[in-house]
Formats: C-alpha cells, structure tokens, sequence
C-alpha cells in the first residue's frame, strides 16, 4: 500500500509539473552556448487542425534544425513519465485503455490553453504529446521482455549500444558546436530603439521606413513568421521569435498586429541556421 500511494503521489506531482510547463508555460529561459530560447509567456496565432503542419515544417528545417529539434523532441520527451508512471498506478491499463486515456489527456492540455488564450490550439503538439505518453507506456510494458532478448542475442545488444553510443556521441558534437558559435552583437535590438527615439518614430503618423517603401509587402502572417515579399519580387519566410521588436508609428506591436499588404522593413539579427529571423520588424505608415 505504501508503494503504490508513492506511485500516486509522483504520478499527481508530475501531472502539475506538466500542466506548469505545457499549460501555463512557466518555463525559465534556456541558454545553449550564445543562444537564448525563451517558451514561456502568452502565445497568440491562428489554431493548427491539420496533423503534422507542424511538425513538416520543423523537420524541413523552415526555423533551423535546433528550434524544430527542441519543439518535436520536447513535446515527446516531457510526456514519457507520464506514459510509464500511468500503468503503474493503473495495473490494468491496455492498450486501448491507455492510448484513450493519454488522447484524452493530450486533447485537455491543448483545449485548456487555447480556452483560457493563453497558448495555441495545434493537433501536432497533441500527437507528439500523446506520441511521448505511448512510448513511456511501451517502455513500462515491453521493456523487461525486450531487455531479456538482447542479454540472449549478444549481437543485437552490441548494435543497440553502437546504435546509442553514436547518437550520444553526435550530440555531445553538436552541444560542443553550439557553444563555439561566434556571439550575437548584444546591443543590436538598443541600437533600433536609440535611432526609433532619436527620429521622434512613435508619434503618430511618422513613417518608420522613411519614404522608402520599407524591405517588402507582407504576403500573410502565421503564428511565428509571416511571408514576406521583397521588392526585388522574392518571397521569404520571415521568424519572429520573443527577442523581435515589432514597431508601428504608434508605438511597440506584436505579430498578431501584422496584417497582409502591410511595407515592413526587416532588421535581421543572428540565427542558428542561416534562417532569416527578424531582430526588428519596423511598419512603414505608408504602404
């Protein structure tokens, strides 16, 4: 009896640790090497209905190998406990049961945080999420079995230990590249707000691009880039991460005030991949 109020008890903590995390993203910001992912705070942005939109765009590599790495991986990671600590508690827990049970689950989180407009409603995050719940939940069920099997065939045990040290290994490399990336220029986003001062930019009617038509037209706006149409004809996919400072003729705005046909002028700061993510988005008055 004992054990098994332990088991409750972390599966109840782990469960508020999740909703912390994915609900109401009180997440610290995370610093690899020179660079700062910030997941917290409100998100705003149109809801995703159609599967795997999102996660296509990771894989395509649209905001850099390292963003999409973290997104896809951390949806599934984070709910792996989850999917082991359940059948522990709930002994007779099948695979049907389970994998409603976690869809469920999975379905609450996203529905919480887009009810309460605090984050965005998008399917990929519920399969990846429910992806995360299932593999813990295989691991607790098949793990022991699989686990007799390699200490039978020595050669399989020895490919799956190759097979695990090289990925080790290959991250280990890419951590130690991530440190050696060259430092973003620190006061790049204060030197845009000394000049927007300076020009007297936020009041009203002040054109922000100076008469000159800005970079290019914005095509359409999507939850954390918009397309962006240059004036030499070229289309490009602009990111706007927390770091971005969009600013108007009225002051400082976010990318839910960005709007199709609006003259942007695009100020691009240092990415991870080469990837075009704005440090400024400042919006001509006249377009």
């Amino acid at each position: 009896m004992k054990k098994n109020w332990l088991t409750v008890s972390l599966l109840l903590i782990y469960t508020a640790l999740l909703f912390k995390v994915l609900v109401f993203k009180d997440l610290p910001l995370i610093r690899i090497g020179h660079l700062m992912f910030d997941f917290g705070g409100t998100q705003e942005g149109k809801a995703n209905w159609v599967p795997f939109k999102t996660i296509l765009f990771y894989l395509m590599g649209s905001r850099g190998l390292l963003i999409g790495g973290i997104n896809i991986l951390g949806n599934i990671v984070l709910l792996i406990p989850l999917g082991f600590l359940l059948p522990l508690v709930y002994r007779t827990l099948t695979n049907n049961k389970a994998l409603i049970i976690f869809s469920a689950f999975c379905l609450m989180i996203e529905g919480i945080q887009a009810y309460l407009k605090i984050g965005i409603f998008d399917i990929d995050d519920v399969i990846l999420n429910l992806l995360g719940c299932m593999i813990g939940y295989w691991a607790y069920r098949y793990l022991p079995a699989a686990w007799r099997y390699l200490r039978q065939n020595k050669f399989v045990l020895s490919m799956v230990v190759l097979i695990i040290s090289t990925i080790l290994f290959m991250s280990i490399q890419f951590v130690i590249e991530l440190y050696n990336t060259p430092a973003p220029d620190p006061n790049l986003v204060q030197k845009i707000r000394a000049m927007d001062q300076q020009e007297d930019s936020t009041s009203t009617g002040k054109d922000l691009c100076n008469g000159t038509g800005g970079t290019g037209a914005i095509l359409g706006v999507e939850k954390d880039h918009f397309k962006l149409k240059r004036r030499d004809g070229k289309e490009e996919m602009i990111y706007v991460t927390g770091d971005t400072e969009i600013l108007t003729s009225e002051g400082k705005a976010t990318l839910s005030n960005l709007k199709a046909g609006q003259r942007v002028t695009i100020v691009t700061g240092p990415d991870d991949h080469g990837k075009m993510v704005a440090a400024a988005v400042l919006v001509c008055t006249i377009n």
